[in-house]
């Protein structure tokens, strides 16, 4: 196992910078000797030299994540354990009932940064890398590229969130999707952004439109994520390498995340100040073509 730390953030921090050991230790006010220990055992720096370390890279508006990414490389997928890792074989069926935008499944992204922030919140959390052409085996629904898939994006999270409210109707969209789903062994689809997620009340309530839906929820532009629906697919799988987060970096990247939830609030509060409600395109006019349509 990997310990993600801030030594990891360091070596690369003086890449970008083009800083060489002398003029990062001048910086840091520390020996040269400690900046080599860091670099060459990955020793985990003092809380002082830390808070150093994070002061620095939010001086230079440089992102932690890419400091931290070990390995960046398009052929790999992320999972975030918040359980303190992964046990035995792994399933589809573990997280029933935990109100995951695609139900049941086992979630993977391609950022490791997605992973890092779906945990990080946890006491240990654990971090495993999976080789892509592993995952995405048999066939994949992709809702960004599928006609009405931003409709189906929207109503299948809510569906999946508790959101809808009506017994009939969640009833009706969990046959519908089912249905729809029951063939594809990858589901694939933005990760929303679930610190407006009270924006699907509104949906469902009529209040606010498709668009507006939309938008609110991948106005942080998470990225996308990956759900192994196929159980057999998922007790073969195997991970490449696993990842701890050292505590200083784990505090460090829970002040960037709780930063984020406030830009996020302001930026829905701007936008929504300037959309024009559509009300062909609310929940209650798209149910109603839906049912139509399945009859």
């Amino acid at each position: 196992m990997i310990e993600l730390n801030l030594s990891f953030a360091l070596k690369n921090l003086m890449d970008r910078l083009n800083y060489d050991i002398q003029s990062i230790s001048s910086l840091l006010n520390v020996d040269p000797k400690t900046i080599e220990n860091y670099l060459s055992k990955h020793s985990n720096p003092t809380a002082a030299i830390a808070n150093k370390i994070t002061k620095l890279i939010d001086e230079n508006n440089l992102d932690i994540y890419s400091l931290l990414d070990i390995e960046p490389n398009t052929s790999y997928l992320f999972h975030g354990s918040k359980t303190g890792g992964l046990h035995g074989k792994i399933s589809t069926l573990r997280n029933r009932g935990d109100f995951n935008d695609f139900d049941n499944g086992f979630y993977l992204s391609d950022s490791l940064k997605n992973a890092i922030n779906y945990v990080i919140e946890q006491k240990s959390p654990v971090i495993y890398r999976f080789k892509k052409e592993d995952v995405l085996k048999g066939a994949i629904y992709n809702f960004s590229k599928e006609d009405n898939g931003e409709r189906d994006w929207i109503i299948y999270i809510g569906l999946n969130r508790g959101k809808i409210t009506s017994e009939e109707d969640e009833m009706f969209f969990r046959e519908y999707y089912d249905k729809k789903f029951s063939n594809y062994d990858v589901l694939c689809g933005e990760i929303a952004d679930s610190y407006n997620f009270d924006v699907l009340n509104d949906f469902f309530n009529n209040i606010t439109d498709l668009e507006e839906t939309r938008k609110a929820l991948i106005l942080a532009n998470i990225g996308p994520q990956f759900v192994m629906k196929n159980e057999k697919d998922a007790n073969n799988l195997a991970w490449v390498e696993t990842y701890k987060i050292e505590k200083n970096l784990r505090d460090y990247l829970l002040s960037v995340v709780k930063e984020k939830k406030k830009i996020l609030k302001q930026n829905r509060d701007t936008f929504c100040k300037d959309h024009a409600f559509d009300r062909t395109t609310t929940f209650e006019q798209i149910k109603k073509e839906m049912k139509k349509e399945y009859e």
